[in-house]
C-alpha cells in the first residue's frame, strides 16, 4: 500500500462507528434489477450460484443493477493467541507486532500477493500483545493478554 493510500486507513472506532452509522441500507430495487439483468444472459439460470448471489448483493450495497468491482482490499486481523507455551508455533508473541508494522511497509508475503493483483491490504489490531497504536495498522482491539 502506497503511504498516500495508508494515511486514509488510519481511523479511530469513533471514525468507523460514524461511517456504520452513515450507511444505508441495500437498494432493493438495484438488487431485483440486478438480479433480472443475471438471469438474461446466456448461461444457465442460477448456475453461478453464490457468485451471482454475491454480485446482486454487491448491486444492492452500490446502488446500481450493474455493480463494478475495480478495486479489492484484504483485512488481516493480527492477534496473539498465546499457545507458544503449548508449542504450536515456533514464534512468540514478539513477531506478530513485527508482522503487522511489515505489512504497513509491503515487506509481507500478504503483500508480495496483493501486489500482483492491485490489492490493497489494510492490518487490524484486534489483540497484538504489548502493541503500542501504529500509523496504518487500525486499532481494533478487542483484547490483549
Amino acid at each position: 500500500m502506497s503511504e498516500d493510500n495508508l494515511s486514509k486507513w488510519s481511523m479511530t472506532r469513533e471514525d468507523l462507528v460514524k461511517i456504520i452509522n452513515e450507511t444505508e441500507g441495500l437498494d432493493r430495487r438495484a438488487m431485483i434489477d440486478c438480479r433480472s439483468r443475471w438471469q438474461t444472459l446466456c448461461k444457465p439460470l442460477n448456475s453461478l450460484g453464490e457468485l451471482e448471489e454475491f454480485i446482486v448483493l454487491l448491486a444492492g450495497i452500490q446502488r446500481t443493477a450493474e455493480p463494478v468491482i475495480d478495486r479489492s482490499v484484504v483485512v488481516v486481523f493480527c492477534a496473539d493467541n498465546g499457545v507458544v507455551a503449548e508449542g504450536v508455533t515456533q514464534t512468540t508473541q514478539e513477531v506478530t507486532g513485527t508482522v503487522a508494522r511489515n505489512m504497513t511497509q509491503g515487506l509481507t508475503t500478504i503483500n508480495a500477493f496483493a501486489r500482483a493483483t492491485n490489492t490493497d491490504v489494510i492490518p487490524v489490531d484486534v489483540g497484538i500483545a504489548n502493541f503500542p497504536p501504529y500509523d496504518g495498522v487500525f486499532d481494533g482491539k478487542i483484547m490483549t493478554n
